[in-house]
């Protein structure tokens, strides 16, 4: 059966073609636990660390909550949580110290008592990091980051080196405007100023599309019409799935894919953002359907490929 499986995966056509993404699709967690994507809009669930891991035998991506603590990882059936994401740590972190009017596009480098705060929130990560893997190997530890964060790691006189070795998996997120060139130069400066060797680089993308308008600002036909670029830009890089596996080894999910994820925010509502789940962003969730259809890769690496391999 495994012969006859490992075939058939051999003859998957990865073309960029809406039937044939060579990539996997998800939706950030909704704030409301009742609001669950179908599995036309995904396929690997999304959960916040405190609303608890979905029933078996999903598999998933874990959104951490507590990660500054440092405490005990949750008693989670590890070998179905694919990855563990961090958002905005380092943003997050300064305006929890200096409050909301702090100003962001300024590169904490210049400030002692902000870099405290980076040091400390780096160093906290990294001892997140080694929880993680010390408990699941081959589980994913993912840092999404926001715009400014990316800025302060771009600035020529004094980057922040924010983007470490322990990082598996790496996103921004920045909407309301074309992927390209709006939102291609951060994940262009990703590849290109790797934490690892270039001889042997290893870490992958996380696509970070906007799934929602907010209304009164935006309006869902144009959110839209941005999709298809980050759709394009993954089954780009996606032709060769030619990475350095790193130290988690073989996970059968998109090892070696540079783009390991496209994750749509948002799914519900948040405040006046309507996320696609809404009947009122029905343009978006048309166009985010016609590429999340599965396909015969999908299913074979988030269904067959794990359970064949664990007998």
């Amino acid at each position: 059966m495994l012969a006859a499986v490992i075939c058939l995966g051999a003859s998957v056509d990865v073309a960029g073609q809406t039937a044939n993404r060579s990539f996997q699709m998800a939706l950030w967690p909704d704030t409301n636990p009742a609001v669950v994507p179908t599995p036309s809009d995904a396929d690997i669930k999304t959960f916040w660390e405190l609303y608890g891991q979905p029933a078996a035998p999903a598999r998933s991506i874990a959104f951490l909550q507590t990660w500054q603590s440092n405490t005990p990882l949750p008693s989670w059936d590890w070998s179905r949580i694919l990855a563990v994401q961090i958002d905005e740590p380092y943003a997050t972190a300064l305006i929890g110290t200096f409050g909301g009017g702090i100003d962001l596009t300024q590169n904490p480098c210049h400030s002692t008592a902000q870099m405290q705060v980076i040091n400390a929130t780096a160093q906290k990560l990294a001892t997140e990091a080694t929880m993680v893997k010390s408990n699941s190997p081959k589980t994913r530890f993912w840092v999404n980051f926001s715009g400014v964060e990316l800025g302060w790691m771009m600035d020529s006189t004094c980057p922040l080196a924010l983007n470490q070795p322990y990082i598996d998996v790496i996103s921004v997120d920045h909407y309301r405007a074309p992927f390209k060139p709006d939102v291609q130069v951060y994940y262009d400066w990703f590849i290109a100023h790797p934490p690892t060797s270039q001889q042997q680089p290893q870490q992958q993308l996380a696509l970070i599309p906007g799934t929602f308008f907010e209304t009164g600002v935006d309006d869902p036909t144009t959110q839209a019409t941005y999709l298809q670029g980050y759709f394009d830009y993954a089954n780009s890089l996606n032709r060769n799935c030619n990475l350095a596996l790193g130290s988690r080894g073989q996970t059968f999910n998109f090892d070696g894919c540079r783009v390991w994820v496209v994750m749509g925010w948002l799914a519900g509502n948040f405040e006046d953002y309507v996320g696609l789940l809404d009947s009122r962003s029905a343009p978006i969730a048309r166009a985010w359907r016609q590429e999340a259809r599965p396909t015969r890769g999908q299913i074979l690496n988030d269904v067959v490929f794990p359970v064949v391999l664990s007998q």
